[in-house]
């Protein structure tokens, strides 16, 4: 009876045995996230950006859109000769420029009036680092066949990824704005020739400002 016993006992403990072990193994196999550590900042082993097919074209991993602003501003002498923007970012900093049609002016008696332009360019200065945009034509004016800007691009995107210092907040200023100022023009023909822009008009530019983790489209 007691050698029974002493069997079945032994049995049990063999059990309890192999019961810890296939634990051990099916932790082992697990797919969990696991936390690791690569160049000095914590990572999840798991995770991983995967591509969704129904995002939008070229956001295959449906970022969210980098952030859009209406800058306007004024030649030099006027009240807004340049805008500023904060990002914080560490590794990305794109910004592009889309010349917009001519808003109107903010005089006193002149609430009504616009001075129109069908090309523009701009300046964009990152931690003292300065890129100029090339000439550019705003969407759906109607260029004369010598304009400055009859083959410009509507857009262009500038790359500061170099000039980023450290993952603080960074400074993207927009100024120094000229324009094709054709308002003594009769019949007024666009793209007469590039000047500063006086300094109580007015010119609007869209600014995207791409930084980590988010999706500029082309």
């Amino acid at each position: 009876m007691s050698s029974m016993i002493s069997k079945f006992n032994i049995q049990v403990q063999e059990c309890a045995i192999l019961g810890v072990a296939l634990l051990l193994l099916t932790a082992c196999g697990s797919t969990s996230a696991t936390g690791s550590t690569t160049g000095g900042s914590s990572v999840l082993a798991t995770a991983t950006a995967t591509p969704n097919p129904t995002a939008t074209p070229g956001n295959i991993y449906d970022l969210p859109d980098a952030p859009i602003y209406d800058a306007q501003i004024n030649g030099a002498g006027g009240a807004v000769p340049s805008v500023s923007y904060s990002i914080q970012t560490s590794r990305t900093l794109n910004v592009m420029i889309t010349p917009q049609p001519a808003p109107n002016l903010t005089l006193a008696g002149y609430t009504n009036w616009v001075f129109p332009y069908g090309c523009l360019s701009l300046s964009v200065t990152v931690n003292g680092q300065t890129q100029y945009t090339g000439v550019m034509q705003v969407a759906g004016v109607t260029q004369a066949a010598n304009s400055v800007c009859a083959n410009a691009p509507t857009s262009q995107v500038l790359n500061f990824s170099n000039d980023i210092n450290g993952n603080g907040p960074t400074s993207v200023k927009v100024s120094n704005a000229d324009y094709d100022n054709c308002r003594y023009t009769n019949p007024m023909i666009y793209g007469c020739g590039m000047s500063a822009i006086f300094q109580n008009h007015i010119v609007s530019a869209l600014v995207q400002i791409q930084g980590d983790g988010t999706y500029m489209g082309n």
